[in-house]
Protein backbone atom coordinates (compact mmCIF):
# COMPACT_ATOMS: atom_id res chain seq x y z
CA UNK A 1 0.00 0.00 0.00
CA UNK A 2 2.35 2.50 1.24
CA UNK A 3 5.05 1.45 -1.61
CA UNK A 4 2.06 2.48 -4.20
CA UNK A 5 1.14 5.95 -2.46
CA UNK A 6 4.71 6.80 -3.08
CA UNK A 7 5.14 5.88 -6.08
CA UNK A 8 1.68 7.36 -7.58
CA UNK A 9 3.31 10.77 -5.57
CA UNK A 10 6.13 10.33 -7.81
CA UNK A 11 4.82 9.74 -10.67
CA UNK A 12 2.80 12.93 -9.92
CA UNK A 13 5.59 14.60 -9.48
CA UNK A 14 7.11 13.84 -13.01
CA UNK A 15 3.92 14.71 -14.43
CA UNK A 16 2.98 10.80 -15.38
CA UNK A 17 -0.90 10.97 -14.93
CA UNK A 18 -1.34 7.70 -16.08
CA UNK A 19 1.46 5.74 -14.03
CA UNK A 20 -0.47 7.96 -11.23
CA UNK A 21 -4.20 6.25 -12.54
CA UNK A 22 -2.38 2.61 -12.41
CA UNK A 23 -0.91 3.00 -8.89
CA UNK A 24 -4.81 4.64 -7.99
CA UNK A 25 -5.88 1.56 -9.26
CA UNK A 26 -3.92 -0.70 -7.56
CA UNK A 27 -4.44 0.61 -4.22
CA UNK A 28 -8.35 0.04 -4.95
CA UNK A 29 -7.58 -3.30 -5.75
CA UNK A 30 -5.88 -3.78 -2.33
CA UNK A 31 -8.41 -1.39 -0.06
CA UNK A 32 -11.14 -4.18 -0.42
CA UNK A 33 -9.65 -6.93 1.61
CA UNK A 34 -8.65 -3.99 4.22
CA UNK A 35 -10.13 -1.53 6.51
CA UNK A 36 -7.29 -0.82 8.71
CA UNK A 37 -7.20 2.72 9.88
CA UNK A 38 -5.39 5.67 7.68
CA UNK A 39 -4.88 3.09 5.07
CA UNK A 40 -7.57 5.31 2.90
CA UNK A 41 -6.43 8.51 3.84
CA UNK A 42 -3.21 8.34 1.27
CA UNK A 43 -5.07 6.63 -0.88
CA UNK A 44 -7.73 9.28 -0.90
CA UNK A 45 -5.34 12.22 -1.07
CA UNK A 46 -3.60 10.75 -4.38
CA UNK A 47 -7.17 10.47 -5.84
CA UNK A 48 -8.22 14.06 -4.99
CA UNK A 49 -4.69 14.81 -6.59
CA UNK A 50 -5.13 12.72 -9.88
CA UNK A 51 -8.71 14.53 -10.39
CA UNK A 52 -7.71 18.19 -9.96
CA UNK A 53 -4.56 16.90 -12.84
CA UNK A 54 -7.67 15.83 -14.93
CA UNK A 55 -9.96 18.68 -13.94
CA UNK A 56 -12.57 16.64 -12.36
CA UNK A 57 -13.27 19.02 -9.94
CA UNK A 58 -16.27 17.27 -8.11
CA UNK A 59 -14.45 14.09 -8.16
CA UNK A 60 -11.75 15.53 -6.27
CA UNK A 61 -13.60 16.93 -4.14
CA UNK A 62 -14.96 13.95 -2.54
CA UNK A 63 -12.07 12.44 -3.02
CA UNK A 64 -10.91 15.12 -0.19
CA UNK A 65 -13.60 14.51 1.67
CA UNK A 66 -13.14 10.86 2.28
CA UNK A 67 -9.38 11.69 2.98
CA UNK A 68 -10.42 14.14 5.98
CA UNK A 69 -12.92 11.99 7.39
CA UNK A 70 -10.67 8.80 7.73
CA UNK A 71 -8.20 11.20 9.27
CA UNK A 72 -10.53 12.84 11.86
CA UNK A 73 -12.14 9.51 12.57
CA UNK A 74 -9.07 7.65 13.50
CA UNK A 75 -6.81 10.75 14.69
CA UNK A 76 -5.79 8.80 17.66
CA UNK A 77 -3.93 6.52 15.56
CA UNK A 78 -1.48 8.89 14.51
CA UNK A 79 0.50 8.87 17.37
CA UNK A 80 1.12 5.30 17.57
CA UNK A 81 2.50 4.93 13.57
CA UNK A 82 5.53 5.06 12.98
CA UNK A 83 5.10 6.02 9.30
CA UNK A 84 2.73 8.91 10.07
CA UNK A 85 4.84 11.46 8.46
CA UNK A 86 4.30 9.66 5.13
CA UNK A 87 0.89 8.52 5.96
CA UNK A 88 0.16 12.24 6.71
CA UNK A 89 1.79 13.88 3.66
CA UNK A 90 -0.86 16.40 2.40
CA UNK A 91 -2.94 16.23 5.47
CA UNK A 92 -2.94 20.59 5.24
CA UNK A 93 -3.59 20.11 1.63
CA UNK A 94 -6.60 17.75 1.91
CA UNK A 95 -8.44 21.21 4.11
CA UNK A 96 -7.03 23.56 1.11
CA UNK A 97 -7.87 22.14 -1.44
CA UNK A 98 -11.60 21.25 0.35
CA UNK A 99 -11.73 25.02 1.02
CA UNK A 100 -10.64 26.06 -2.29
CA UNK A 101 -12.78 23.26 -4.36
CA UNK A 102 -15.63 24.07 -2.14
CA UNK A 103 -15.58 28.36 -3.00
CA UNK A 104 -15.27 27.17 -6.93
CA UNK A 105 -18.21 24.93 -6.64
CA UNK A 106 -21.59 27.15 -7.35
CA UNK A 107 -24.02 25.65 -5.41
CA UNK A 108 -23.73 27.37 -1.89
CA UNK A 109 -19.61 27.99 -1.99
CA UNK A 110 -19.56 30.44 0.70
CA UNK A 111 -21.17 28.43 3.45
CA UNK A 112 -18.67 24.90 2.56
CA UNK A 113 -15.99 27.04 2.60
CA UNK A 114 -16.63 28.92 5.73
CA UNK A 115 -17.24 25.32 7.27
CA UNK A 116 -14.13 23.56 5.91
CA UNK A 117 -11.93 26.39 7.05
CA UNK A 118 -13.40 25.84 10.71
CA UNK A 119 -13.24 22.55 10.71
CA UNK A 120 -9.87 23.08 9.78
CA UNK A 121 -8.85 24.90 12.82
CA UNK A 122 -10.77 22.43 14.64
CA UNK A 123 -8.73 19.78 13.93
CA UNK A 124 -5.36 21.59 14.44
CA UNK A 125 -6.61 21.89 18.34
CA UNK A 126 -8.04 18.33 18.65
CA UNK A 127 -4.20 16.92 17.31
CA UNK A 128 -2.43 19.34 19.76
CA UNK A 129 -4.19 17.88 22.21
CA UNK A 130 -4.13 14.38 21.48
CA UNK A 131 -1.17 13.79 23.86
CA UNK A 132 -3.02 15.47 26.70
CA UNK A 133 -6.15 14.63 27.08
CA UNK A 134 -6.29 12.94 30.31
CA UNK A 135 -4.96 16.27 32.15
CA UNK A 136 -7.77 18.53 30.62
CA UNK A 137 -10.39 18.97 33.58
CA UNK A 138 -13.89 18.74 32.58
CA UNK A 139 -16.59 20.78 33.85
CA UNK A 140 -17.65 17.96 36.32
CA UNK A 141 -17.25 14.66 36.67
CA UNK A 142 -20.22 12.38 35.31
CA UNK A 143 -20.56 8.54 35.05
CA UNK A 144 -20.33 9.71 31.04
CA UNK A 145 -17.09 11.51 31.79
CA UNK A 146 -15.40 8.03 33.49
CA UNK A 147 -16.35 6.02 30.72
CA UNK A 148 -15.11 8.44 28.03
CA UNK A 149 -11.63 8.18 30.02
CA UNK A 150 -12.16 4.25 30.29
CA UNK A 151 -12.50 3.83 26.77
CA UNK A 152 -9.47 5.89 25.98
CA UNK A 153 -7.15 3.91 28.49
CA UNK A 154 -8.32 0.77 26.72
CA UNK A 155 -8.10 2.19 22.74
CA UNK A 156 -4.41 3.61 23.81
CA UNK A 157 -3.69 -0.37 24.54
CA UNK A 158 -5.12 -1.58 21.44
CA UNK A 159 -2.99 1.23 19.39
CA UNK A 160 0.33 0.53 21.44
CA UNK A 161 -0.21 -2.87 20.65
CA UNK A 162 -0.36 -1.77 16.87
CA UNK A 163 3.03 -0.78 16.86
CA UNK A 164 4.96 -3.43 14.34
CA UNK A 165 7.74 -3.78 17.01
CA UNK A 166 4.67 -4.96 19.61
CA UNK A 167 2.50 -6.90 16.96
CA UNK A 168 3.52 -7.82 13.83
CA UNK A 169 0.35 -9.69 12.65
CA UNK A 170 -2.58 -6.93 14.43
CA UNK A 171 -5.60 -7.46 12.45
CA UNK A 172 -8.91 -9.72 12.40
CA UNK A 173 -10.43 -10.08 15.65
CA UNK A 174 -8.67 -6.81 17.63
CA UNK A 175 -9.02 -4.49 14.82
CA UNK A 176 -13.14 -5.34 15.40
CA UNK A 177 -12.37 -4.90 19.21
CA UNK A 178 -10.66 -1.63 18.25
CA UNK A 179 -14.01 -0.35 15.80
CA UNK A 180 -16.44 -1.23 17.93
CA UNK A 181 -14.66 1.32 21.08
CA UNK A 182 -14.50 4.04 18.55
CA UNK A 183 -17.75 3.82 17.62
CA UNK A 184 -18.47 3.82 21.52
CA UNK A 185 -16.44 6.47 22.37
CA UNK A 186 -17.86 8.58 19.68
CA UNK A 187 -21.61 7.96 21.01
CA UNK A 188 -20.69 8.44 24.71
CA UNK A 189 -18.43 11.95 23.10
CA UNK A 190 -21.78 13.27 21.68
CA UNK A 191 -23.55 12.70 25.20
CA UNK A 192 -20.68 14.47 27.07
CA UNK A 193 -21.44 17.15 24.26
CA UNK A 194 -24.98 17.88 25.60
CA UNK A 195 -23.80 19.15 29.08
CA UNK A 196 -20.39 20.08 28.09
CA UNK A 197 -19.93 20.71 24.53
CA UNK A 198 -16.49 22.66 25.12
CA UNK A 199 -14.75 19.72 26.62
CA UNK A 200 -15.90 17.31 23.71
CA UNK A 201 -14.63 20.22 21.04
CA UNK A 202 -10.83 19.22 22.60
CA UNK A 203 -11.54 15.75 21.38
CA UNK A 204 -13.58 15.58 18.02
CA UNK A 205 -13.34 17.68 15.23
CA UNK A 206 -16.63 20.32 15.79
CA UNK A 207 -17.62 22.81 13.44
CA UNK A 208 -19.27 26.23 13.77
CA UNK A 209 -21.58 26.77 10.65
CA UNK A 210 -21.93 29.97 9.49
CA UNK A 211 -26.01 30.16 10.13
CA UNK A 212 -24.58 29.71 13.97
CA UNK A 213 -21.73 32.03 13.69
CA UNK A 214 -24.11 34.75 12.59
CA UNK A 215 -26.50 33.61 15.36
CA UNK A 216 -24.73 34.23 17.95
CA UNK A 217 -22.19 37.12 17.36
CA UNK A 218 -23.19 40.81 18.18
CA UNK A 219 -25.49 42.95 15.82
CA UNK A 220 -23.01 45.18 15.59
CA UNK A 221 -20.17 43.78 14.77
CA UNK A 222 -18.09 42.82 11.30
CA UNK A 223 -16.43 38.70 11.57
CA UNK A 224 -12.88 39.16 9.27
CA UNK A 225 -11.95 35.25 9.18
CA UNK A 226 -8.70 34.79 7.32
CA UNK A 227 -7.74 31.08 5.50
CA UNK A 228 -4.56 30.50 3.88
CA UNK A 229 -3.38 28.25 1.19
CA UNK A 230 -0.25 27.62 -0.32
CA UNK A 231 -1.31 29.94 -3.46
CA UNK A 232 -3.49 32.80 -1.73
CA UNK A 233 -4.54 34.23 1.37
CA UNK A 234 -8.45 34.45 1.25
CA UNK A 235 -11.39 36.08 3.71
CA UNK A 236 -14.98 35.24 5.13
CA UNK A 237 -16.34 38.55 5.62
CA UNK A 238 -19.52 37.77 7.76
CA UNK A 239 -21.85 39.78 9.61
CA UNK A 240 -25.53 39.06 10.77
CA UNK A 241 -27.42 39.51 7.46
CA UNK A 242 -24.42 38.57 5.20
CA UNK A 243 -21.78 36.47 4.34
CA UNK A 244 -19.21 37.19 1.65
CA UNK A 245 -15.71 35.77 0.51
CA UNK A 246 -12.51 37.46 -0.78
CA UNK A 247 -10.33 35.48 -2.96
CA UNK A 248 -7.00 35.94 -3.84
CA UNK A 249 -6.24 38.68 -1.33
CA UNK A 250 -2.34 38.03 -2.18
CA UNK A 251 0.11 35.34 -2.45
CA UNK A 252 1.46 34.27 0.95
CA UNK A 253 4.74 34.69 0.08
CA UNK A 254 4.41 38.21 0.06
CA UNK A 255 2.80 38.77 3.24
CA UNK A 256 5.28 36.49 5.04
CA UNK A 257 7.54 39.18 2.89
CA UNK A 258 6.20 41.92 4.69
CA UNK A 259 5.74 40.50 7.71
CA UNK A 260 9.35 40.12 7.85
CA UNK A 261 10.34 43.58 6.96
CA UNK A 262 8.11 44.77 10.00
CA UNK A 263 9.41 42.60 12.37
CA UNK A 264 13.13 43.81 11.49
CA UNK A 265 11.62 47.26 12.17
CA UNK A 266 10.60 46.72 15.77
CA UNK A 267 13.43 44.48 16.28
CA UNK A 268 15.74 47.44 15.56
CA UNK A 269 13.68 49.06 19.34
CA UNK A 270 15.65 46.25 21.33
CA UNK A 271 19.23 47.75 20.20
CA UNK A 272 18.83 50.74 22.80
CA UNK A 273 17.94 54.13 22.92
CA UNK A 274 20.78 55.83 21.56
CA UNK A 275 20.53 53.80 18.39
CA UNK A 276 16.51 54.56 18.01
CA UNK A 277 17.17 57.86 18.90
CA UNK A 278 19.64 58.41 15.83
CA UNK A 279 17.07 56.70 13.14
CA UNK A 280 13.54 57.27 14.60
CA UNK A 281 12.43 58.82 11.41
CA UNK A 282 13.93 56.13 8.98
CA UNK A 283 12.40 53.38 11.73
CA UNK A 284 8.97 55.34 11.26
CA UNK A 285 9.05 55.73 8.02
CA UNK A 286 9.83 52.04 6.86
CA UNK A 287 7.04 50.60 9.71
CA UNK A 288 4.31 52.68 8.55
CA UNK A 289 5.20 51.82 5.12
CA UNK A 290 4.51 48.51 5.82
CA UNK A 291 1.55 48.78 7.67
CA UNK A 292 -0.14 50.49 4.55
CA UNK A 293 1.25 47.51 2.78
CA UNK A 294 -0.26 45.01 4.50
CA UNK A 295 -3.69 47.37 5.12
CA UNK A 296 -3.56 47.61 1.25
CA UNK A 297 -3.20 43.66 0.95
CA UNK A 298 -5.45 42.16 3.47
CA UNK A 299 -8.14 44.88 4.66
CA UNK A 300 -8.98 47.39 1.67
CA UNK A 301 -10.57 44.96 -0.83
CA UNK A 302 -12.78 44.05 2.20
CA UNK A 303 -14.06 47.47 3.73
CA UNK A 304 -17.10 48.21 1.29
CA UNK A 305 -18.08 44.95 3.00
CA UNK A 306 -18.09 46.41 6.33
CA UNK A 307 -20.72 47.90 7.59
CA UNK A 308 -20.61 48.08 11.48
CA UNK A 309 -18.21 49.80 14.37
CA UNK A 310 -16.59 46.79 15.24
CA UNK A 311 -14.36 44.16 13.76
CA UNK A 312 -13.40 40.67 15.17
CA UNK A 313 -10.32 39.14 13.14
CA UNK A 314 -9.31 35.58 12.90
CA UNK A 315 -6.14 35.19 11.46
CA UNK A 316 -4.93 32.19 10.01
CA UNK A 317 -1.38 30.58 9.98
CA UNK A 318 1.77 33.69 9.94
CA UNK A 319 -1.16 36.13 10.12
CA UNK A 320 -1.59 35.35 13.28
CA UNK A 321 1.60 37.48 14.21
CA UNK A 322 0.36 40.62 12.85
CA UNK A 323 -0.86 43.97 14.35
CA UNK A 324 -4.07 44.15 11.80
CA UNK A 325 -5.36 47.20 14.35
CA UNK A 326 -2.56 49.18 13.34
CA UNK A 327 -2.69 48.91 9.74
CA UNK A 328 -2.32 52.58 8.34
CA UNK A 329 -4.79 53.55 4.87
CA UNK A 330 -2.84 56.70 4.19
CA UNK A 331 -4.76 59.05 6.72
CA UNK A 332 -5.85 56.71 9.63
CA UNK A 333 -5.27 53.22 11.38
CA UNK A 334 -7.50 50.47 11.21
CA UNK A 335 -8.28 51.38 14.47
CA UNK A 336 -9.45 54.59 14.50
CA UNK A 337 -11.79 53.56 12.31
CA UNK A 338 -13.51 50.12 14.03
CA UNK A 339 -13.20 48.67 17.34
CA UNK A 340 -10.63 45.69 16.49
CA UNK A 341 -10.74 42.28 18.51
CA UNK A 342 -9.48 38.81 18.03
CA UNK A 343 -10.62 35.28 17.94
CA UNK A 344 -8.54 32.16 17.09
CA UNK A 345 -11.58 30.53 15.74
CA UNK A 346 -15.44 31.19 15.34
CA UNK A 347 -15.83 28.17 17.39
CA UNK A 348 -13.93 29.28 20.36
CA UNK A 349 -15.50 32.66 20.04
CA UNK A 350 -18.94 31.15 20.77
CA UNK A 351 -17.75 29.68 23.94
CA UNK A 352 -16.06 33.10 24.97
CA UNK A 353 -19.47 34.68 24.43
CA UNK A 354 -21.37 32.42 25.92
CA UNK A 355 -20.03 32.33 29.24
CA UNK A 356 -21.68 35.39 31.84
CA UNK A 357 -19.55 38.01 33.11
CA UNK A 358 -18.00 37.04 36.51
CA UNK A 359 -19.31 39.80 38.79
CA UNK A 360 -18.39 40.49 42.68
CA UNK A 361 -14.72 39.12 42.18
CA UNK A 362 -11.60 40.72 43.50
CA UNK A 363 -9.30 41.34 40.48
CA UNK A 364 -5.65 39.67 41.01
CA UNK A 365 -2.12 41.00 40.19
CA UNK A 366 0.43 38.95 39.51
CA UNK A 367 4.60 39.66 39.52
CA UNK A 368 7.91 38.17 39.40
CA UNK A 369 10.52 40.13 38.02
CA UNK A 370 13.80 38.46 36.98
CA UNK A 371 16.46 39.93 34.69
CA UNK A 372 14.29 39.59 31.28
CA UNK A 373 11.36 41.76 32.57
CA UNK A 374 13.00 43.70 35.94
CA UNK A 375 10.27 46.41 35.77
CA UNK A 376 7.70 43.87 37.47
CA UNK A 377 7.49 44.80 41.05
CA UNK A 378 7.42 48.73 39.63
CA UNK A 379 4.44 47.88 37.34
CA UNK A 380 2.69 45.38 40.03
CA UNK A 381 2.79 48.01 42.48
CA UNK A 382 1.34 50.62 40.25
CA UNK A 383 -1.66 48.69 39.60
CA UNK A 384 -2.39 47.80 42.92
CA UNK A 385 -2.58 51.43 44.11
CA UNK A 386 -5.11 51.68 40.67
CA UNK A 387 -6.89 49.00 42.36
CA UNK A 388 -6.93 49.14 46.38
CA UNK A 389 -9.01 46.43 47.11
CA UNK A 390 -7.03 43.62 44.38
CA UNK A 391 -5.16 40.64 46.17
CA UNK A 392 -1.58 41.08 44.73
CA UNK A 393 1.05 38.42 44.59
CA UNK A 394 4.15 39.55 44.28
CA UNK A 395 7.57 37.94 43.90
CA UNK A 396 8.20 35.56 46.50
CA UNK A 397 4.20 34.91 47.21
CA UNK A 398 3.44 34.29 43.36
CA UNK A 399 3.70 30.72 43.83
CA UNK A 400 1.74 28.11 41.25
CA UNK A 401 -0.56 27.20 44.12
CA UNK A 402 -1.40 30.89 45.01
CA UNK A 403 -2.27 31.71 41.78
CA UNK A 404 -4.23 28.74 41.32
CA UNK A 405 -6.24 29.76 44.14
CA UNK A 406 -6.60 32.98 43.44
CA UNK A 407 -7.21 33.13 39.85
CA UNK A 408 -10.17 30.71 40.20
CA UNK A 409 -12.69 33.82 40.48
CA UNK A 410 -11.61 37.06 39.83
CA UNK A 411 -12.88 40.29 38.46
CA UNK A 412 -9.54 40.26 36.18
CA UNK A 413 -6.05 38.62 36.50
CA UNK A 414 -2.75 41.00 35.04
CA UNK A 415 0.12 38.78 35.51
CA UNK A 416 3.69 41.34 34.99
CA UNK A 417 6.01 37.87 34.01
CA UNK A 418 8.10 37.05 31.80
CA UNK A 419 6.27 34.53 29.33
CA UNK A 420 7.87 31.90 26.64
CA UNK A 421 6.20 30.41 23.60
CA UNK A 422 7.47 27.16 22.86
CA UNK A 423 7.44 26.47 19.03
CA UNK A 424 8.74 22.62 19.53
CA UNK A 425 5.24 21.95 21.69
CA UNK A 426 2.96 24.98 22.53
CA UNK A 427 1.15 22.96 25.52
CA UNK A 428 4.24 23.76 27.40
CA UNK A 429 4.21 27.47 26.26
CA UNK A 430 4.27 29.12 30.10
CA UNK A 431 4.75 31.85 32.05
CA UNK A 432 7.08 32.66 35.18
CA UNK A 433 6.09 32.43 38.94
CA UNK A 434 8.26 32.40 41.97
CA UNK A 435 8.65 28.54 42.29
CA UNK A 436 8.61 27.41 38.29
CA UNK A 437 6.69 27.91 34.95
CA UNK A 438 2.98 27.09 34.90
CA UNK A 439 2.49 25.71 31.82
CA UNK A 440 -0.48 26.23 29.06
CA UNK A 441 -1.37 22.00 29.93
CA UNK A 442 -1.69 23.24 33.92
CA UNK A 443 -4.00 25.76 32.40
CA UNK A 444 -6.22 23.21 30.76
CA UNK A 445 -6.99 21.15 34.42
CA UNK A 446 -7.44 24.84 36.58
CA UNK A 447 -10.40 27.16 36.76
CA UNK A 448 -9.83 30.46 36.19
CA UNK A 449 -13.38 32.06 35.79
CA UNK A 450 -12.22 35.92 35.25
CA UNK A 451 -13.08 38.64 32.85
CA UNK A 452 -10.08 39.45 31.51
CA UNK A 453 -6.36 37.98 31.81
CA UNK A 454 -3.61 40.56 30.90
CA UNK A 455 -0.51 39.45 29.99
CA UNK A 456 2.26 42.19 30.04
CA UNK A 457 5.30 39.60 29.55
CA UNK A 458 6.82 40.30 26.05
CA UNK A 459 5.32 38.14 23.10
CA UNK A 460 2.76 36.23 25.26
CA UNK A 461 1.01 36.33 22.17
CA UNK A 462 3.20 35.43 19.78
CA UNK A 463 3.56 32.10 18.72
CA UNK A 464 5.06 30.34 15.76
CA UNK A 465 2.46 28.86 13.64
CA UNK A 466 3.11 25.38 11.74
CA UNK A 467 0.89 23.50 9.92
CA UNK A 468 -2.73 24.32 8.91
CA UNK A 469 -3.11 26.29 12.24
CA UNK A 470 -1.43 25.38 15.37
CA UNK A 471 -1.55 28.75 18.04
CA UNK A 472 -2.90 27.24 20.68
CA UNK A 473 -0.29 27.34 24.26
CA UNK A 474 -1.79 30.29 26.63
CA UNK A 475 -4.10 31.28 24.56
CA UNK A 476 -6.35 28.47 24.70
CA UNK A 477 -5.48 27.08 27.46
CA UNK A 478 -7.04 30.64 29.55
CA UNK A 479 -9.76 30.85 27.26
CA UNK A 480 -10.44 26.70 28.06
CA UNK A 481 -10.12 27.26 31.79
CA UNK A 482 -12.33 29.81 32.19
CA UNK A 483 -11.46 33.29 30.90
CA UNK A 484 -13.74 35.43 28.99
CA UNK A 485 -11.30 37.13 27.03
CA UNK A 486 -7.28 37.58 26.98
CA UNK A 487 -4.96 40.92 26.32
CA UNK A 488 -1.48 39.66 25.08
CA UNK A 489 1.48 41.15 23.12
CA UNK A 490 2.64 40.12 19.78
CA UNK A 491 5.94 41.89 20.06
CA UNK A 492 9.01 42.80 23.00
CA UNK A 493 7.14 45.68 24.98
CA UNK A 494 8.60 48.26 26.09
CA UNK A 495 8.16 48.96 30.26
CA UNK A 496 7.46 52.50 30.34
CA UNK A 497 5.18 53.04 27.41
CA UNK A 498 3.65 49.32 28.15
CA UNK A 499 2.95 50.70 31.47
CA UNK A 500 1.22 53.74 30.49
CA UNK A 501 -0.70 52.07 27.84
CA UNK A 502 -2.39 49.66 30.45
CA UNK A 503 -2.93 52.03 33.11
CA UNK A 504 -5.22 53.76 30.30
CA UNK A 505 -6.54 50.80 29.87
CA UNK A 506 -7.84 49.98 33.14
CA UNK A 507 -8.98 53.56 33.76
CA UNK A 508 -11.18 53.80 31.25
CA UNK A 509 -12.29 49.80 31.05
CA UNK A 510 -13.32 50.39 35.18
CA UNK A 511 -15.50 53.92 34.08
CA UNK A 512 -17.56 51.55 32.44
CA UNK A 513 -16.43 51.12 28.91
CA UNK A 514 -16.41 47.79 26.72
CA UNK A 515 -12.75 46.11 26.79
CA UNK A 516 -12.15 46.60 23.38
CA UNK A 517 -12.81 50.26 23.23
CA UNK A 518 -10.96 50.69 26.47
CA UNK A 519 -7.98 49.25 24.79
CA UNK A 520 -8.81 51.27 21.32
CA UNK A 521 -8.65 54.21 23.63
CA UNK A 522 -5.43 53.42 25.51
CA UNK A 523 -4.08 53.03 21.74
CA UNK A 524 -5.01 56.37 20.56
CA UNK A 525 -3.91 58.10 23.77
CA UNK A 526 -0.66 56.70 23.99
CA UNK A 527 0.09 57.48 20.31
CA UNK A 528 -0.12 60.88 21.07
CA UNK A 529 3.32 60.46 23.26
CA UNK A 530 4.94 57.63 21.24
CA UNK A 531 4.49 57.75 17.71
CA UNK A 532 5.50 54.71 16.26
CA UNK A 533 3.02 51.63 16.42
CA UNK A 534 6.06 49.92 18.47
CA UNK A 535 5.13 51.26 21.95
CA UNK A 536 1.30 51.76 21.10
CA UNK A 537 0.33 48.52 19.50
CA UNK A 538 1.74 46.10 20.74
CA UNK A 539 -1.25 44.50 23.03
CA UNK A 540 -4.45 42.93 21.28
CA UNK A 541 -7.92 41.55 23.08
CA UNK A 542 -8.94 37.89 22.25
CA UNK A 543 -12.40 36.72 22.86
CA UNK A 544 -15.46 38.67 24.80
CA UNK A 545 -15.71 42.31 24.91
Amino acid sequence: MLSLVLQGRIALAMDSLKEAETCAADIASIIEETTAPLVLFPFHVLSGQIAERNEDLAKAEHAYHLAAQDLELHHQWLQQDDLRVTFLHGRNQVYEALVRLSLENPLDPVRKGYSWCERAKSRSLVELLAHHVPSVQPREETSLLRQVHRLREELNLQYLRSRPEAHSDWAGKELDTVVAREEELARTLREVGLKDPEYVSLQQVQVAELESVQQFMPADTTIIEYFCTREEVLAFVVSRGEAEVFRRLAPPSRIQVLQQRLAFQLEKFLLGEDFVAAHSDQIHQATMQHMSQLYAALIAPLVPSIHSSRLIVIPHGTLHSLPFHAFFDGDRFLIDQFEVTYAPSASVLRYCLEKPDVIDSVPVIVGVADELAPKVDEEAQTLGELFPGAKVLLGGAATRENFRNAARSSGFVHIAAHATFRQDNPMFSSFKLADGYFTAMDLFSMECGTNLVAMSGCKSGLSEVSGSDDLMGLMRGFLYSGARSLMMSLWNVNDESAMDLMTEFYRSWQGGTRKGEALRHAMQTIRQIYPNPFHWAPFFIVGKV
